[in-house]
């Protein structure tokens, strides 16, 4: 039987009034505080003078008026009172401590297991003050938060300059380093950079990966060790006391499951599975491209780059060890076009290819697919170099040819059969093909994923969106505009509910995948669409966070790789749950299990649509979101995030690097950037 936990720890507080002094302008050593988190003990006539601010400190200087504050009745200003004391609590151990963006307390604890003459590797755990719908009262919530590198060397004995440097450790604090004084920034001996991509490449450093490791087992230990070397049984700031039964485990009631075969798949014959790859090769896919037109295959590729594309045609054709060939796995007929077929002879293709495509002739009724042979390797870390790949997309597009890139250093490796099945539906899905949908009753609701390119490699911000008119996994249309540009979006939403009522009889409600909490401003073109249809259509703002959630994480204790079942999920705040999302598809799972991911965070927000305060709608929504993850055909593992968001930060960040900020038509209604 699974035993959960999850990583928020009771405390006692043991006293109830404490004497803070306050003041109503900046002084050195004190915090400011909104006026409206105020206690109400506050003097009601200073703090109407206040104009946004007050400041406060638990040690009051001479001339100050110390106020009593019961922090039981003061809860807004009891959490920055002890997110203080927890602060104090281990900057006074001579432990590395840091606050956060929101002021929540850091501790970075050395792992000594690391031996490194050139840096220190830290475990980072937050320690947030903490009210749920779980706990009664207030809480600690204890995260593990990754590892970070600190350089062995100070800033004296580097050639690093101001400009690479972020955050840096400054005796026994880590801040940034605009941040420090004028004086602290000259202090140089005592001032170590934390590492970064940059700092790496200057110093050709290189801190490893390991990607095979289960996260969530290493969550776990850690938080645990942490608790146990400082917070057991501990009394902070004499005032609160950490409960010594340790990390709170959830009533039964409290933990809800996905509806059953939620994640069951049908694939080709109405054969079903839960495993896409078995699917895929024991009843082949659920739909081949469509037959009205024949596909044609057309290569691209170096010229010394012969035997590659000679060995990728023979693994396509006809298989390599457990790949079965393209015909065998996803019913596409593989057919080459070798006059259309390209060679380059320089390391940028571009200018080669654009020259080759413009003296081409391609028959409108065949549909090409081209195969690019690269020797770069996407998201390197030279800008330059990168953009190869997203021109080259745009220039296919640009003439209706959709693209797979196969990275030239993969084509030897003796695992390559591995890469072959990812490389079939994507494929297979770019032809217009069907891999698998869900086995569900196909429902009425109009799904709108709307995601964001977060690669901050361009300087204008794109988002993303991905229309789907069933839960089949079929989409009606893509396209991406300026994250600042709601009324294209709006515009955008509402010719796909017109035609959604045009070929449809009843959209039930408007479902919109939000890739983070849709502000007031964001929200309003979208209701403004919904009154100039004239329509009473409910909708409810899914709000799905784009990485995985690092704050609250539920354990299946009971399970040696800690993670809980896939599809269980909690509630965590009012409108706030985690949704395990993997592939632990069964209590005892005998599967090999595709990696280790953290929960996903999912909020509801709705203005006109009631029913979502009803726990089975809720839990009906959050089963779509889980479906809709299983419905992401760029390979046979499954992702945490469902594919309304997945595709559209995809086309975001397409749409990002291309010359042209439009996507041509040909591209609207095609997965064309899988």
């Amino acid at each position: 039987m699974s035993e959960y936990k999850i990583n928020i720890l009771p405390f006692n507080i043991l006293k109830e009034k404490v004497s803070i002094g306050f003041a109503t302008s900046e002084k050195a050593g004190y915090y400011r505080i909104y006026k409206n988190e105020l206690p109400k003990s506050f003097p009601a006539e200073t703090k109407e003078s206040l104009e946004k601010f007050a400041w406060w400190t638990i040690t009051p200087q001479e001339g100050d008026k110390p106020i009593p504050v019961n922090l039981f009745e003061n809860k807004r200003f009891a959490k920055h009172y002890f997110n203080k004391i927890l602060f104090d609590h281990f900057l006074n151990q001579n432990i590395l401590t840091n606050r956060n963006f929101i002021r929540d307390t850091e501790v970075w604890l050395e792992d000594t297991s690391v031996h490194n003459n050139d840096f220190r590797r830290y475990n980072k755990f937050t320690l947030r003050i903490d009210n749920n719908d779980l706990i009664e009262g207030t809480s600690l919530l204890v995260s593990y938060d990754g590892d970070s590198f600190i350089l062995s060397r100070s800033l004296s004995a580097t050639l690093l300059e101001p400009a690479h440097l972020g955050r840096v450790k400054y005796q026994d604090r880590i801040t940034k380093f605009k941040l420090l004084s004028v004086e602290e920034q000259a202090d140089r001996t005592n001032i170590y950079p934390i590492l970064k991509r940059d700092i790496k490449r200057i110093l050709n450093l290189d801190t490893g990966r390991n990607y095979s490791e289960n996260k969530y087992k290493k969550y776990y230990d850690l938080i645990h060790q942490f608790y146990n070397d400082h917070l057991k049984d501990a009394v902070i700031g004499e005032c609160i006391k950490i409960f010594e039964t340790g990390f709170y485990k959830p009533y039964d009631e409290k933990i809800k499951q996905t509806t059953e075969d939620s994640n069951l798949l049908l694939f080709g014959n109405n054969q079903k599975n839960f495993i896409p790859y078995i699917g895929l090769k024991e009843y082949g896919p659920l739909q081949a491209p469509p037959p009205d037109k024949p596909i044609k295959f057309i290569f691209i590729f170096h010229e010394e780059d012969k035997e590659l594309a000679n060995k990728v045609y023979s693994y396509l054709k006809k298989g390599y060890k457990s790949f079965p060939g393209l015909e065998s796995f996803v019913k596409i007929q593989f057919e080459i076009d070798t006059a259309r077929s390209m060679r380059f002879t320089a390391n940028n293709p571009i200018p080669e290819i654009t020259a080759s495509i413009g003296n081409l002739q391609f028959d409108q009724n065949t549909i090409y697919a081209a195969l690019y042979i690269s020797r770069i390797k996407k998201d390197t870390a030279d800008e330059e170099i990168d953009a190869v790949y997203y021109r080259l997309k745009e220039l296919l597009l640009h003439h209706g040819i959709t693209s797979q890139v196969i990275y030239s250093h993969n084509i030897n490796n003796p695992s390559f059969n591995y890469f072959l099945p990812n490389i079939a539906i994507a494929l297979l899905a770019k032809l217009g093909g069907i891999p698998w949908r869900l086995y569900r009753p196909i429902k009425n609701d109009l799904v709108v994923g709307i995601g964001a390119d977060r690669s901050m490699v361009v300087r204008n911000r794109f988002i993303g969106n991905a229309f789907c008119f069933k839960n089949d996994g079929s989409f009606k249309g893509f396209n991406a505009f300026e994250s600042g540009n709601t009324a294209a979006l709006a515009n955008s939403i509402k010719q796909s509910i017109e035609e959604y009522i045009e070929e449809n009889t009843g959209c039930e409600r408007l479902v919109i995948h939000y890739y983070k909490n849709m502000s007031w401003e964001e929200e309003e073109p979208i209701r403004e669409v919904l009154e100039h249809l004239n329509l009473s259509l409910p909708y409810v703002v899914v709000t799905i966070n784009d990485t995985e959630s690092k704050d609250y994480v539920l354990f299946d204790s009971s399970f040696d790789g800690k993670m809980p079942q896939s599809g269980t999920f909690i509630k965590t705040k009012w409108n706030e749950f985690i949704l395990c999302n993997n592939t632990r598809y069964s209590r005892n799972t005998g599967t090999r299990l595709d990696g280790f991911p953290l929960p996903i965070k999912i909020k509801f927000k709705s203005s006109n649509y009631e029913k979502i305060k009803d726990d089975n709608v809720v839990r009906e929504l959050i089963d779509q979101v889980y479906q809709f993850s299983r419905m992401y055909w760029k390979s046979v593992r499954q992702r945490n995030k469902p594919v309304t968001i997945e595709y559209s930060e995809l086309v975001a960040k397409m749409i990002a690097h291309f010359n042209n900020k439009e996507l041509e038509p040909f591209a609207r209604n095609s997965l064309w950037f899988l």
